[in-house]
């Protein structure tokens, strides 16, 4: 009668065993992967080949991925310890912070950091990495982001499938209006600037409450709008699609008036002020604009939205 009491004991014993084992391994591999790519001193590149990697890992893992870009690494690791981010792509070299821990270095330049009470998940990070790196996977991967071919990604941002259909509507590539929101608020919502712009799209105006403004939706379809307003403003001007993009972009970033008040400037000056390229060489010449911050934000877009197409499909 003892022995089977103790076969029984024993057996319920293995059984809790199990089931918290289970529910351990279940808390440390979360079914939506929040990852966060940190940008400080990484090049274009091997942003976009952390979030390949970060992608073939959610896959291979059965996950779900989304993303955050960030300019700060201490933003980055405090998402970390407040458990608002699961998974940071970083710089290798960086300063040891206490509660994080490290991947072995996957050979760009980058470490994957997570939470230190995930030593397990750790563990399984590090062997994907090596799996990834003995096969010959990740050398592929780097050399399509290294020369800018396709690797098949098909999300951006959280806020995808609303820019989707508001580029349909507008008629936009959907991956210019993603660059734009990308460089206007990293994707941030609650990102608002000292002029009042808030929202993804750093929107200002006094048609939408502040309120309003924060609701990706009608952020983005109002920024789409605006896009599209300005699109027919410049297409007469502009000698194609793509010098009508920059203008459109441009228009955007320092107002519409400013932009139209420098193509009439070049035209006074018998320059042909059709093309980008031929106007922003006058700016300094414009009383109150010296234009090199929009000449920044123009190229900087176009620049990820060559990324973005590059690496996801339409």
């Amino acid at each position: 009668m003892m022995k089977k009491a103790r076969t029984i004991l024993l057996t319920a014993i293995l059984l809790l065993a199990a089931v918290s084992c289970r529910e351990e391994n279940l808390r440390e591999v979360p079914q939506n992967l929040r990852c966060i790519i940190v940008e400080e001193s990484l090049p274009g590149n091997i942003c976009n080949l952390g979030e390949a990697l970060v992608r073939k890992y959610a896959e291979d893992s059965n996950m779900e991925v989304t993303f955050l870009h960030s300019d700060s690494l201490r933003f980055a690791q405090d998402s970390l310890r407040t458990g608002s981010a699961d998974l940071v792509v970083a710089p290798e070299h960086h300063e040891h912070q206490s509660g994080i821990l490290c991947s072995r270095p996957l050979g760009d330049g980058t470490v994957w950091m997570i939470p230190a009470g995930t030593a397990s998940e750790l563990r399984r990070l590090n062997t994907w990495i090596s799996r990834l790196i003995s096969t010959g996977e990740y050398a592929a991967l780097h050399k399509a982001c290294r020369k800018g071919k396709s690797v098949n990604l098909n999300r951006i941002s959280p806020y995808d499938e609303i820019i989707r259909a508001e580029a349909e509507r507008i008629g936009w590539d959907w991956r210019l209006i993603a660059a734009i929101i990308y460089n206007e608020s990293r994707f941030k919502n609650e990102v608002s600037s000292s002029k009042g712009a808030a929202g993804l799209m750093q929107i200002r105006t006094r048609k939408m409450s502040p309120d309003s403004l924060r609701i990706p939706a009608a952020n983005i379809a109002f920024g789409a709008s605006y896009l599209k307003r300005l699109e027919k403003m410049f297409t007469p001007v502009a000698a194609d699609p793509t010098e009508c993009i920059k203008f459109t972009l441009a228009a955007y970033n320092a107002g519409e008036g400013r932009i139209m008040e420098c193509i009439r400037f070049a035209e006074q000056k018998q320059i042909d002020a059709s093309r980008w390229d031929n106007i922003t060489p006058l700016f300094p010449q414009i009383p109150g604009f010296r234009g090199k911050q929009t000449i920044a934000y123009v190229n900087k877009v176009m620049d990820t939205w060559a990324g973005y197409t590059r690496l996801y499909p339409l």
